[in-house]
């Protein structure tokens, strides 16, 4: 659920040209802090866990880079459109391949029980 909200307050940054604002990076986000130490005790057995890592650091990758753009254009953010909307379009796919694979991998844990 957080992610969700991560990824609205992305789009609400963007929207309003928001130069104040700073997003975590995945190692220090709840998902992230959660991967380190819970979540490995309990699903680090899993195939579904490891493959959770790289697309919750592409998702979180590319919001900081949207964040970038945000904090170093002059153009109201109309010269980096093409990008930024490119940018979107990872997370949104990053986003729906985090929550496939954390349902994967409690179906996983659920089997090995």
């Amino acid at each position: 659920m957080n992610h969700a909200i991560f990824k609205s307050n992305a789009y609400s940054a963007v929207y309003v040209n928001d130069k104040d604002v700073v997003f975590q990076n995945h190692e220090t986000c709840s998902l992230g802090e959660w991967y380190h130490h819970d979540g490995e005790k309990i699903f680090g057995e899993t195939k579904s866990f490891k493959e959770l890592y790289k697309p919750h650091q592409n998702f979180h990758n590319h919001v900081l880079e949207v964040a970038k753009l945000i904090h170093t254009t002059s153009s109201n953010l109309l010269d980096e459109k093409t990008q930024i909307i490119n940018y979107f379009k990872e997370i949104e796919n990053e986003s729906k391949t985090l929550f496939v694979t954390l349902d994967a991998m409690i179906a996983e844990k659920n089997i090995k029980a």
